[in-house]
């Protein structure tokens, strides 16, 4: 979870010139620092194309799959063991319901944390359903069949 991939390349410039541009901090700190980061680099926009890192950083914007991947590499370059997450998670109140959602987990302080750059949330609520790691593919035949009913809700 250190390595360079296809789609996280946390070696190239643009991530280590915006991972140089944080302020110094260590473990939870820095994990907060680069997912502030993330979500204040990024335009909310659904996206169509798979994208490296470094070109979602040039972009400036995409989906919370791209939010997840520019988490990761930058955490990565930061020397954090990090992988993406598909799952699902409440999408609101003005449209009750559960859509397909990602995020990242980071290993910190000898364990995994979720992360939720799109929406800012380290760690994230407790709506978020992990469904696969690093493979979203895996969840592709859920998604038609899957069925959830919320019992309960505490204000």
């Amino acid at each position: 979870y250190l390595e360079t991939t296809a789609f996280v390349d946390h070696d190239a410039a643009p991530i280590q010139d915006f991972l140089k541009r944080l302020p110094a901090s260590t473990g939870m700190a820095r994990i907060q620092r680069i997912n502030q980061a993330v979500h204040g680099a990024l335009r909310y926009t659904l996206a169509t194309a798979p994208l490296t890192a470094s070109e979602i950083l040039k972009g400036g914007r995409g989906d919370c799959t791209e939010y997840a991947r520019l988490f990761s590499a930058v955490a990565r370059a930061a020397g954090f063991p990090t992988r993406e997450v598909s799952g699902m998670a409440y999408a609101g109140d003005s449209d009750p319901g559960f859509a397909f959602h990602a995020w990242a987990e980071v290993y910190v302080d000898g364990r995994w944390i979720p992360v939720d750059p799109t929406w800012n949330q380290v760690p994230p609520d407790a709506t978020h359903i992990t469904l696969s790691r690093d493979d979203p593919a895996a969840i592709v035949g859920v998604l038609g069949g899957l069925n959830a009913k919320v019992l309960n809700i505490q204000r």
